[in-house]
């Protein structure tokens, strides 16, 4: 009897695909319209009895807004549990290890589908999946190891990071849970909708419309995540996206569990755990992180590209986008979208002993230096401290290091004398999120940050509770203000540490103006705000280098240290600002290490008695974008 309900049940649904097949014919006329909608990643899709989960999926095309109620309706594919439940991400397959799975496939499009990463993991080698139009096709298989993996499908035949924009959302999560184990955690899952010719190429062109969604929804509305401070959040993260994305998360470390390729991953426990503010996850890739939340506030998790989440991609016009002087726009509700999420953590923040240091008094005007980019303007500021006022003529571009100490609280009046407003986030500082500087967003519900128009000033206060490597930067995310230079440095020392720049070397890497986030041009990236920067080294010491990418578009950079056409050895000391643990530490070549955007690393270079080095700067494909002349001396 069960065997002739289970191929009545079939038969049903290949009927009902055959049937369907018309229909979404019809669609694509316009007659038929099926909603999709976004699917959050709480419910495992099928159902589980005797150690077996059955699934059944079914592809129809469907109509989507992942930017809001106000956004064209996008035509695309999608998996669904049935036609009446099509959604984006895709039915999130979550099983336990030791289970047998088995999912029927039905296919009511009119192209054949082609679906990866229903394999038993960890798998070498991924196995494709046909279902021809009107068909259903079963793969049965065993769930494998624990881990966060993920499914998809083309219906082109494409690779992952070449698929049409019909065809993009065709994706979801994939989980395996350790047996006895069903932790308290999330999934987000990351799509991108790219109907480019060339999809192949990341650079941010005039005209480009491209949709990036966190769980089918694009900034401002992706899910608001609520924490608790002192409970432990577990996340996962799946990159269904072409291109990779440095994803950043304000005020708190996280550590780093686990990544995969979707197919096989590796864990990482004690000292090989990594401890990040920003990581960067390949397209195919995904992402176990848990962080603790210290402090209440409104905080944000997004990519740190700038091409990513900017306005500038919306298929709909915000009012006043065009308009940099106006506040509204730098209002984070406006002023991003895309690969973001805003976090509402509640609570009370854990007591810390006050300090006994006096408190520094710093003073970061932002002034216009003209023409300074050929024939831009750059942005940047001057520095005062104490009685000292700062002066006009004092401007850098970029702005000056700041040099902190550990557990000394800082007080620093920021004052915008630029034509337009602004905003100024401490990148990797652990502080109050009234102070992060995301503004109409940082804060509480009762006061958020304001953005700092034209003559207006805000005063910051924070303890830096850790020495490292930071970044002050603009936080409007406007793509002009960044690559004009309105970021710096920010160097935390311990108590007794003078920083000696003869041995202690920044390495910040910027963008040549907002000219060349669109235009690329050879060497469009700048060391320390100069395109021909010398950085020499203390012969026969060790020399701490402190690579900090706060370029806007350049997801990562490979940078290496060369000697006679060879790698010298370094020792990577810390990662954004979080030392190392000294048994992870290890002496290693300098060459091609990655550092995305948003990333901070700090190496120990032992250099020669004599000679010259070079640091090179390269994209992954292997193109040159600046090359810093090392000389060696005494």
């Amino acid at each position: 009897m069960g065997n002739r309900a289970s191929w009545l049940k079939n038969f049903a649904f290949l009927l009902m695909a055959l049937t369907l097949t018309t229909c979404s014919a019809w669609a694509d006329a316009g007659e038929v319209t099926r909603v999709i909608a976004s699917n959050d990643n709480m419910r495992p899709a099928g159902t589980s009895a005797n150690g077996t989960v059955r699934i059944h999926l079914v592809a129809a095309a469907g109509d989507w807004q992942p930017e809001g109620p106000r956004s064209p309706r996008l035509r695309v594919a999608a998996f669904g549990e049935d036609l009446d439940s099509l959604v984006t991400p895709a039915p999130l397959v979550r099983v336990t290890e030791g289970s047998d799975v088995i999912v029927q496939i039905t296919n009511a499009l009119t192209e054949p589908l082609h679906v990866h990463g229903l394999v038993t993991h960890p798998a070498s080698n991924d196995v494709v999946i046909t279902v021809a139009p009107a068909a259903m096709r079963e793969v049965r298989f065993a769930a494998g190891s624990p881990g966060t993996y993920h499914y998809w499908a083309t219906t082109s035949g494409k690779p992952m990071n070449l698929r049409s924009a019909f065809e993009s959302q065709l994706g979801g999560g994939f989980i395996v849970d350790r047996r006895g184990e069903r932790p308290h955690d999330r999934l987000f899952v990351m799509s991108e909708w790219d109907d480019r010719v060339n999809r192949l190429d990341d650079n941010p062109q005039p005209g480009d419309k491209r949709v990036f969604t966190i769980n089918g929804q694009s900034w401002p509305y992706t899910e608001r995540l609520h924490e608790v401070v002192g409970e432990r959040a577990q996340w996962h993260i799946v990159n269904l996206t072409l291109v990779a994305h440095p994803m950043h998360l304000h005020g708190f470390y996280f550590d780093i569990a686990g990544e995969s390729n979707g197919l096989k991953g590796v864990s990482y426990t004690g000292a090989r755990m990594k401890h990040a503010v920003t990581q960067l996850i390949a397209p195919g890739s995904t992402l176990d992180m848990a962080w603790t939340p210290e402090r209440p506030g409104n905080w944000l998790f997004h990519c740190h590209i700038v091409g990513h989440i900017t306005p500038g991609l919306r298929f709909w016009e915000t009012p006043g986008s065009s308009d940099h002087a106006n506040h509204a726009v730098h209002d984070a509700k406006e002023a991003m979208t895309g690969l973001v999420m805003g976090i509402e953590v509640t609570g009370e923040a854990a007591a810390h002993a006050t300090s006994t240091m006096p408190t520094r008094h710093l003073a970061l005007t932002m002034f216009k230096r003209e023409g300074f980019w050929k024939p831009e303007d750059g942005f940047g500021f001057a520095m005062g401290e104490g009685e000292n006022e700062p002066r006009a003529e004092d401007v850098t571009v970029p702005g000056p290091p700041l040099v902190l100490v550990r557990n000394q609280p800082v007080e620093i009046t920021l004052t915008n004398h630029l034509p337009e407003a602004t905003a100024i986030h401490w990148h990797g500082i652990e502080l109050e999120s009234y102070y992060d500087g995301v503004p109409g967003f940082s804060g509480s519900s009762v006061s958020t940050t304001p953005a700092i128009g034209p003559e207006d000033s805000l005063t910051i206060r924070f303890t830096p509770p850790r020495a490292g490597t930071f970044i002050y930067h603009t936080h409007s995310h406007d793509e002009h203000q960044l690559a004009s230079g309105l970021y710096g440095a920010i160097v935390v020392l311990e108590a007794g540490e003078t920083f000696d720049p003869a041995r202690d070397h920044i390495v910040l890497l910027g963008m040549q103006g907002a000219k060349d986030t669109i235009t690329y041009q050879r060497f469009p990236v700048v060391v320390n705000g100069r395109s021909d920067v010398t950085i020499p080294f203390k012969a026969g010491v060790p020399n701490r280098v402190r690579i900090i990418n706060i370029t806007t578009n350049f997801g990562g950079l490979n940078v290496s240290v060369l000697g006679n056409n060879e790698p010298v050895s370094w020792r990577m000391v810390a990662k954004d600002g979080a030392a190392v643990a000294s048994e992870a530490q290890f002496e290693e070549p300098a060459l091609r290490r990655q550092i995305t955007v948003g990333e901070t690393s700090d190496f120990i270079v032992d250099a020669p008695a004599r000679g010259v080095l070079w640091l090179d700067v390269k994209r992954a494909g292997g193109e040159w974008v600046q090359q810093v002349r090392v000389p060696i001396v005494p």
